[in-house]
């Protein structure tokens, strides 16, 4: 992330069962273990789901990984781009 300008050395992951009681407009899913472990979301009606590689399980040389955490990044920073631009077309429909 650093490579793109965007610091994330202070972020942390939560626990997945802490969200589970509040309420989102949508939820975004970004690999198919959450489809499986987190199949239903309390209180969201509007659950997305992103089938992306894990860069976590990727092999290879040191470079090669690295290349894996950045062809996911890409892919995530597209799909955020397409989702609020589906986002913003639908309110636009809506205001009209």
């Amino acid at each position: 992330m650093k490579e793109v300008g965007i610091d994330i050395s202070g972020q942390q992951a939560k626990q997945i069962e802490e969200s589970f009681k509040d309420h989102f407009s949508y939820v975004v899913s970004i690999c198919d273990a959450s489809r499986e472990k987190f199949p239903v979301w309390p209180f969201t009606r509007n659950i997305v789901r992103w089938s992306l590689t894990d860069p976590e399980l990727a092999q290879g040389s040191t470079e090669q990984q690295k290349e894996v955490f950045r062809r996911v990044r890409d892919e995530i920073s597209r799909n955020v781009r397409q989702f609020l631009a589906h986002l913003h077309s639908q309110q636009s429909v809506q205001q009209t």
